[in-house]
């Protein structure tokens, strides 16, 4: 023990917290998955709040995409100011590629009618929102805006649980990302169908940091 606290500060962080030998945490795929399925149960009560179910793959992807980003970048050890330009260009590309196709050069590349096109539908979202009742169909605008929220929230959710170490917060933020269309449209059958996914991806988080914290 004694040997231990004369050493440097560098190697006790090491050997005090195996896999952290620069004082960050080891993450594997597993770690991200968690973050995605608690993302994905989050997401889950958008179902009120469309009528059909042409939501589901592009606000889901929108969640789990981030996930994987930040994970990758986090495995690359890039720092914030590299992490952050790079989540916000794949944020607006994945929103034109899937909202706005028909604007892209070759199917690709974003063009100014791609801005143009995109802050239009910005607008008209915002006042649909105030005359339209939930449920609603997944028109462009309404879908860029439950991406836009969607892609945001799983990236402070991934930030806060893989690169901060802070679970409890990011199960909040899931938490309120899970609460939004439920006070959209309050009324619907089987809350607990809605409930129990968050509930049990949030122990699984929680419990992946308790690992962490017995071996430190």
């Amino acid at each position: 023990m004694t040997d231990l606290l004369e050493r440097p500060e560098v190697v006790r962080r090491a050997q005090a917290r195996p896999g952290q030998a620069d004082g960050r945490p080891s993450l594997g795929i597993a770690d991200s998955a968690r973050v995605a399925a608690l993302v994905i149960a989050a997401i889950l009560p958008f179902g009120r709040v469309f009528v059909t179910r042409d939501w589901l793959p592009p606000v889901l992807a929108a969640g789990i995409l981030p996930v994987g980003l930040l994970w990758g970048l986090r495995r690359l050890r890039a720092p914030w100011w590299v992490a952050f330009p790079a989540v916000t260009v794949a944020w607006l590309w994945y929103a034109a590629v899937v909202l706005l196709p028909s604007t892209l050069w070759q199917g690709v590349v974003p063009t100014q009618n791609t801005a143009r096109v995109a802050v239009y539908a910005a607008v008209q979202a915002i006042q649909r929102i105030a005359v339209v009742p939930a449920p609603v169909y997944p028109e462009i605008p309404l879908l860029l805006l439950a991406i836009t929220g969607v892609w945001w929230v799983a990236c402070s959710i991934a930030v806060l649980s893989l690169r901060l170490g802070a679970p409890g917060k990011a199960i909040i933020c899931a938490t309120t990302l899970w609460l939004v269309p439920l006070a959209i449209v309050p009324e619907g059958g089987a809350p607990w169908a809605l409930s129990a996914p968050l509930l049990f991806c949030s122990v699984l988080v929680i419990l992946v940091e308790a690992d962490r914290d017995a071996l430190r």
